[in-house]
């Protein structure tokens, strides 16, 4: 008899690992939300003021490879933008500031995505680190940044047809972006970025 029960749990075991085998792909959209946004400058002369950041858009994918029955491995990249905008004043002389910035994250990731039985929904969480490529409208490319990130969320069937719809709310930051500047009295310059990101996501396994 405890054989049995043995071989049952084994047997139980090998199905959930066989149903969780395999792979995902993951389309994403939604808002970002920047939260690190200062500007600071270098230079000769006084210069002080104050940067903030629209609330921008991200788009993305990923695709997903499980590592054993609930652990996954991520490959993700998603774009974000933002605008930024400041006033500051160089010398007590007023001057302004402002463009649109778009990165680029190219990220790797750990996901834990427990099975709980009898439970519509499939939460998940996970971590991850990369590299982020920022890009100015109008001013020129700083050097990209390592980046980390931390995110969780759910997904559920769309019953009769394949794939899963989800919600995910991600955080992610990065190590200042030295940023070239022609704001008169400047010689360097550099920027916070970072910010939580709410998505819609697409999933849907091979």
């Amino acid at each position: 008899m405890k054989r049995l029960l043995l071989l049952a749990g084994v047997a139980t075991a090998a199905l959930s690992g066989a149903a969780n085998a395999g792979g995902y792909l993951q389309l994403h959209g939604g808002v970002f939300s920047q939260n690190s946004d200062s500007v600071e400058f270098v230079g000769d002369m006084i210069i002080s003021g104050d940067a903030e950041a629209d609330t921008g858009f991200a788009a993305g994918g990923l695709l997903g490879f499980y590592l054993m029955p609930f652990i996954a491995a991520e490959g993700e990249f998603t774009v974000r933008t933002a605008g930024v905008e400041g006033d500051f004043s160089v010398d007590n002389v007023g001057q302004s500031f402002e463009d649109d910035l778009t990165t680029y994250a190219y990220m790797g990731n750990l996901v834990f995505r427990p099975e709980v039985p009898l439970f519509p929904l499939k939460p998940y969480i996970g971590a991850g680190a990369g590299f982020v490529q920022p890009n100015y409208d109008n001013a020129a490319d700083p050097d990209g940044e390592f980046a980390w990130q931390l995110k969780a969320g759910f997904n559920f069937d769309m019953l009769p047809t394949p794939g899963m719809l989800g919600l995910e709310l991600n955080y992610i930051t990065t190590g200042d972006f030295d940023i070239p500047t022609d704001l008169a009295g400047a010689t360097a310059a550099s920027a916070e970025f970072g910010g939580v990101t709410g998505l819609l996501t697409f999933k849907v396994g091979f």
